[in-house]
């Protein structure tokens, strides 16, 4: 218990670090997670034992961010690499970090400093932390993820009056934020990036009972662009969301496009990323000489053209209907590329993008 993981987006990976037994003994062990097994990492450098640290992932800089003890290392695939900035957090244990994609900042919040609830914010900006000026809520055991939609660090914590506390950071300032409707006694905090929902589990009740409750923080008429995946290809076809360019009824979707090898891309469109013509998603096409390519939609609009920005780069626009009955409507977006010489095929595929259209 007590250890924290995180996804590496980069090398496709979930890292488990640390954790503590009945004893207590305390591990420094790293595990790497593939999606079919576990094998533990032996880096040459590692962090010392902590009580209760934090962990995620930086996505601009593709390292891993863990902070406890008032220290902080970063996972870059291979090794731990202590960082030694100017300034840091004072140690302290229990406390909430999640990265903002938007301004491309691990936030820090809360935690504790012995018997004293903390309520600061810090940001790590991968050289330094700084410490924010707007103070959350007091609240203990904090748990936080990013909105990548609504650009806000989402965080629920137990009041130190009791009940759930909930509260958002938009980079600035705190402000209150919805709470499950029951009164919960464990909170566990995940991002789900296909529907753009902030999803929250919670194993026991307020009475410690077993409760196994799921709640979903729900922003009727959002309009969500969201990345799931990842691409094929060496260096591998990726696609990201526009965020100048969300998918609002009337207005126009863009996605830009990278790692092209000849400079033209298309994109499929398919109404599900759950099957495929009776066959489930993702599906590998291997055995259609593209290894390691994985299809992650329906394929029911086929290879719309790209326009190229670059030698490298292209860009995907399209115009969306403005009639209201088309307010959820969801499509799933996979660019793909001629690569002449990549594989036997002689293409490659980039993540999907999952699109709910939206009024705001």
């Amino acid at each position: 218990m007590s250890h924290v993981f995180a996804y590496d987006e980069a090398r496709a990976e979930t890292i488990l670090w640390g954790g503590v037994a009945l004893g207590p003994t305390y591990s420094t062990e790293t595990w790497r997670w593939d999606g079919a097994a576990w094998t533990q990492a032996f880096p040459v450098h590692v962090p010392p034992s902590m009580y209760e640290p934090s962990m995620c992932y930086d996505e601009a800089r593709q390292r891993l961010v863990l902070h406890g003890q008032g220290q902080t290392w970063e996972w870059a695939g291979s090794d731990w690499l202590q960082r030694q900035p100017l300034h840091s957090p004072p140690s302290r244990f229990h406390h909430a970090m999640a990265y903002d994609s938007r301004r491309q900042r691990t936030v820090l919040f809360g935690g504790e400093i012995g018997a004293s609830s903390q309520s600061d914010t810090w940001e790590w900006n991968g050289v330094d932390w700084v410490q924010v000026g707007s103070n959350g809520p007091g609240v203990r055991y904090p748990n936080m993820v990013f909105d990548r939609e609504r650009a806000r660090c989402v965080m629920l914590g137990f009041g130190l009056s009791g009940g759930v506390v909930g509260a958002e950071f938009d980079g600035q300032s705190w402000t209150p934020a919805p709470v499950p409707a029951q009164q919960l006694d464990e909170i566990n905090l995940a991002y789900d990036r296909q529907r753009g929902r902030v999803v929250c589990y919670s194993g026991r009740n307020q009475n410690g009972g077993v409760s196994g409750q799921t709640w979903s923080f729900e922003a009727a008429g959002l309009a969500i662009a969201q990345p799931y995946g990842i691409g094929c290809g060496n260096p591998p076809l990726a696609a990201t969301e526009d965020p100048n360019a969300r998918p609002l009824l009337g207005a126009t979707l863009g996605i830009d496009i990278a790692n092209v090898p000849v400079g033209f891309a298309f994109v499929c469109v398919g109404w599900s990323n759950r099957e495929f013509a009776g066959v489930p998603l993702p599906l590998k096409l291997a055995g259609i000489g593209m290894p390691e390519c994985d299809l992650r939609q329906s394929l029911d609009v086929l290879s719309l053209p790209c326009t190229a920005t670059s030698a490298t780069t292209a860009r995907f626009e399209a115009p969306l209907p403005t009639g209201p009955q088309f307010l959820g409507a969801r499509l799933f977006v996979q660019p793909w590329a001629l690569a002449p010489g990549q594989n036997a095929f002689g293409g490659i595929l980039s993540n999907g993008i999952a699109v709910t259209l939206g009024s705001w």
